[in-house]
This record gives C-alpha cells, structure tokens and sequence, in this order.
C-alpha cells in the first residue's frame, strides 16, 4: 500500500482480513505503532490495554490528568472519546476543578475501552492525516480511564411500544374474559359475562358482548359501546350482588361514590391548604461528592430519569415541603432516583430513612446502598428481622445520637421506640 492513497485505503474490517489475508502477503505493510495510555503507570499495574478500573479511582484520574497536561505541552492533539453527553459534561467538570479548562481538548462521541498514545516520526505517519501542521502526535483518553468506570446501556422500549402498551392497559382484554367473570356497566352497574358473539337484529348481524342482571335479564352490549363495560374491582372477599336492570339502586350507589369523592377531595385540600402554609428544609445545590456519586452510576441514565432526578431535587431545594411520587416499571432506575435524593440528605447533614414492603427487599437495598456508597463516610443499617433484639437496640440508638446516617427497614420503623436525631421530613 502506497502511502498518500485515500484515507478509506487504510481501514479494514476483520472480516476482510480474515478472508483475503493471503493477498497481503507480497505488499508492503505499514506497522502503526501505538503506546497504551496508561503504560508507564507503574503503581496501577497496567501492562496492556486491557485493563480494569475500579469505580470512583481518583488517583487514576489524576494520573490521566496529569497526562494529558504533560502532552499538551509537548504539542499532541488531545482527543477524548466519550459515551454520552453526561460524561462530556462531568470531564469538563473535572478538567476546571484541576484548573485545566483552558486545555485545548477536542471530543470524540463513541464509547470506547482504552485509550493511546501515537508519536508523529518518521515512517509511523498514517494517523498524520488527523493532525494539523505542528502537532507533534496524538493521545485519545476514553472516559472510562478518566472516570473510572465502565457504562452499560439499559434496554429502552422504543415509543411504539409504549403506545402500545398505554392502549392494552386502558382497553379491556374480552378474550380474557370467561363465563361468570364480573363487570360493572357504566350505566347499569354491576353484571356478569355470560358471551360474546353475533347477534340478530333487523335483519342485520352484528358482534356484541352479552352480559347478565339481576334476576337473570341478559343485555346486549354492541362493541362499539364496549367502553361502557370494565372489570369488578372490590375489597372485600365477597361477591356483591348484580344490579337490577332499569333499577334506582346503582343511581343511588353512584351519587354516595360521587358525595365520598367529594369528601376526600375537600380533605386533600385541606392537607394541601395545611402544606403549603407550612415551611419545610431547604438542601443545599449538589456539592463536588453528589457529583462524584452520581458518576459512579455503572448506567445510561434515561431521559425520564434524569427528568425525574431533577425535580426530586429542585423539590428538595425548596423551602415547600415535597409532594411527589415517582412511578416506573420494574427495572427502569426508580431506586437510582430514591438513592440521589437519600444521598443529598446525608451531605447536608440529615439523618435518612428508607421504608421497605419485605425483609428481603430490605435487605436487598441494604447491599445495593453500601455498595454504592463505600467511597464516602456514610454509615448504613437495616431494621428488619434479620436483625437480633439486640442489634436493632444498637441501631436505635445509634439513630437517637446521630452515629448512623441512613436506616432501611420494614414495618419495624413505626415502632415508637424509634427516633432520630435530626430527620427532616
């Protein structure tokens, strides 16, 4: 291969390679020679490209710091490749906390392993191309070596699918339904399916869904009324009886369901009336950890979900008491939000509790928290029965003296015996 040939004649896929290799054999190649990164880095112990970061490292982070400002004045472009928006935005972040924001840093957005080093010489010109006149080489970090951690991507469901799935939830299922199953009609109240099928009328045939009063009366509810029919949801064990077509009873069933909404609605206002009269805490701007904890997040965080991170701490940030609830499918970072907010409490100096419906879960979150949050002199615990009678005294009062940061537990911690120091709820 000639060398000032066109800039595509240098790149190959593997599997070009792999089949016509035998055609390499008699041309005269070009050996790129490139120096990994991190390679005299003696005290990491990195000897190849292939290494592995701890989350969190700072010392890794300022080594690369260090060379990337020893390189820049050695006249090498720097380039450095990153995943997402997010770590573009908290390297910026880090370069101007180490006083090098006005280091000529070019970005790069693809997510890369490992970065290099390449020395423009003699015979070792084929990345030239990408360097301008007085350059002397090239070095590419990655933000994997810069912050010290490894991204994953979550499995996003694509916005059809959301729609779809929006329509089955709002939309009763009918194939679902079995004889005998309860419904409640929109006007008549509650009736029992009995089939659904075509019937005749007029001399016209059309589908509809037949269902069953009191007194054995069957409807015919034509499909394109079938909106008017839902699922019976009850609290109680037993079956309630079925309405009696043309009656005043369900009339009368829905103007007291109507006077009780009422009623609840004017309670809410007057608890809402109660809040917002009343002063809350107000927690300070994130500070340098809430940043460093937040970026040892091992995921991509979603769009929703970075909406949702912000609100909880502008929400946090006012004077007004929170009134917020954040709701998502299993898997799609709800606890990634709960754990932001819990860690923005304890910088500012509040106690944190956490409530879980089971010991497992507890116990689950227990793990999930101290995990992520080793790095930073928090103390966690649980309260549940995994816990002896004398542990939890322990934790309790740890809790009272202010010693223990963050408690996660079930039921346990409504006892009266709880306490905190200072908890701002």
């Amino acid at each position: 291969m000639e060398q000032g040939g066109d800039l595509n004649d240098f790149f190959l896929s593997t599997s070009e390679i792999n089949v016509g290799s035998g055609i390499f054999n008699r041309s005269n190649n070009l050996l790129l020679k490139l120096s990994p990164l991190l390679k005299e880095l003696d005290q990491f112990n990195h000897n190849s490209l292939n290494i592995s970061l701890g989350a969190g490292d700072k010392k890794q982070t300022k080594a690369i710091l260090e060379r990337l400002e020893k390189y820049s004045t050695k006249g090498y472009k720097l380039v450095i490749a990153v995943g997402v928006e997010t770590e573009k935005k908290r390297i910026l972040s880090i370069l101007a906390d180490h006083g090098l924001e006005r280091m000529q840093v070019s970005f790069f957005s693809v997510a890369l392993h490992d970065g290099f080093l390449y020395e423009k010489r003699e015979g070792n010109e084929i990345l030239s191309t990408f360097l301008e006149d007085g350059q002397s080489g090239l070095l590419l970090a990655t933000s994997r070596e810069i912050l010290g951690r490894e991204r994953s991507r979550r499995p996003i469901r694509s916005r059809k699918a959301q729609v779809q799935r929006k329509e089955v939830d709002q939309a009763l299922d009918f194939t679902d339904l079995v004889d005998g199953d309860l419904l409640v009609h929109l006007q008549h109240g509650i009736c029992r399916f009995s089939s659904m099928g075509k019937i005749e009328q007029d001399g016209k045939s059309e589908e509809a869904i037949t269902v069953e009063f009191a007194d054995g009366i069957l409807l015919h509810v034509p499909l394109q009324e079938s909106h008017l029919l839902s699922r019976y949801v009850g609290l109680r064990k037993a079956k309630p009886k079925l309405a009696k077509l043309g009656g005043r009873a369900w009339a009368k069933t829905k103007e007291a369901a109507e006077l009780a909404a009422i009623d609840l609605a004017a309670d809410l206002l007057r608890l809402q009336a109660a809040r917002d009269s009343d002063k809350g805490y107000a927690f300070s701007p994130d500070d340098q950890w809430q940043k460093e904890f937040e970026d040892s997040f091992p995921y991509t965080e979603t769009p929703d979900q970075l909406r949702s991170i912000a609100e909880v701490k502008e929400d946090m940030e006012s004077e007004k008491p929170m009134d917020r609830l954040v709701c998502g499918d299993v898997g799609y970072g709800k606890t990634e939000i709960a754990m932001r907010a819990a860690f923005k409490g304890m910088m500012d100096g509040k106690q944190v509790a956490l409530l879980a419906p089971t010991t497992i879960l507890c116990q689950q979150h227990l793990q999930t928290f101290m995990s992520r949050m080793s790095d930073f002199p928090v103390t966690i615990e649980m309260l549940s029965r995994f816990r002896t009678s004398a542990q939890q005294r322990k934790i309790i009062d740890s809790l009272k003296l202010g010693s223990l940061d963050m408690v996660i537990g079930t039921h346990r911690m409504f006892s009266a015996d709880l306490e905190f120091r200072d908890w701002d709820y």
